[in-house]
């Protein structure tokens, strides 16, 4: 049987990651993540097992869906009846009964809220099958976009539909980009500023590639991170000391709904007054 190491190092080459961003991403160490590469033993003598946390955190950081998540969760925990109890955690997590009464003795009505589902992560798999189906817009806020480049396919998909890819970043330059990177040095491989400039050099070939890529850059105390595919939206939360796209997600469908429509006018707003960058030449 594969080990969980190789199998791990295997979807890393495959996903182009290096190892310190696949740790950046899954909000690791990188000694941790090399010591589960290379099948480092405990203290007791035994490989180290992986946590359900963080089995799911890499699988999420390196794309993996479908038939390759299960077995990637199969390897990484043998015989662990516990993810057949969580259910599928790249997915939502429905809890329609429980949910609609809470929201329902809070005094709203889930219909008119409009939420769906809640993630444990940003579920980029899902995410990226609506870039894909895509007709109307595509809409990203947040401070940066790890690897855009890894949506590439998705977005020439939604540029042949009519789509613009609106990206909307924190301005590296600004001091909440300072705040920011100062709140997250654990949390960065680059630094919040650099980061940015990374998604911004990013961007530039997801133009050259053909995808019709428009990026802006606000300048003021990050609201929301959010992407927006036609009805669709994923909301997330800007917490101290933590990184956007690893934190729970709301998962809003409607663009008749009171939450979305709250959302939507959020990103307009902030993209109307924001600053345009020209891809073509980032320094300009």
């Amino acid at each position: 049987m594969v080990e969980f190491g190789e199998l791990l190092e295997k979807h890393r080459v495959a996903s182009g990651l290096s190892k310190a961003r696949l740790a950046s991403a899954a909000n690791l160490s990188g000694a941790y993540v090399g010591s589960l590469i290379n099948g480092v033993k405990g203290a007791n003598g035994e490989k180290k097992v992986p946590s359900i946390e963080t089995v799911e955190a890499l699988a999420t950081a390196l794309g993996l869906e479908g038939e390759q998540r299960e077995e990637f969760r199969r390897v990484a925990r043998p015989g662990e009846p516990s993810f057949s109890m969580l259910g599928d955690v790249s997915r939502p997590v429905r809890r329609r009964g429980r949910k609609t009464s809470m929201i329902r003795n809070a005094g709203i009505d889930p219909n008119v809220a409009g939420i769906t589902g809640v993630h444990i992560t940003r579920p980029n798999g899902i995410v990226e099958r609506y870039f894909w189906e895509s007709r109307h817009c595509i809409r990203i806020q947040d401070t940066w976009v790890a690897d855009p480049r890894r949506f590439t396919a998705a977005f020439l998909q939604a540029t042949n539909n009519g789509v613009t890819v609106q990206v909307l970043l924190l301005d590296p330059e600004s001091p909440y980009a300072r705040q920011r990177s100062l709140d997250l040095q654990l949390k960065s491989e680059l630094g919040v500023s650099d980061e940015i400039r990374e998604t911004i050099t990013q961007c530039g070939h997801l133009r050259r590639d053909g995808v019709d890529v428009e990026v802006r850059l606000y300048s003021s105390l990050p609201s929301i991170p959010q992407i927006i595919c036609d009805e669709h939206m994923f909301v997330g939360f800007f917490l101290h000391g933590e990184r956007s796209d690893f934190i729970s997600q709301l998962e809003i469908e409607g663009s008749d709904t009171e939450l979305y429509k709250i959302f939507e006018q959020d990103f307009s707003r902030t993209w109307d007054s924001a600053g345009s960058v020209n891809l073509e030449d980032p320094n300009a």
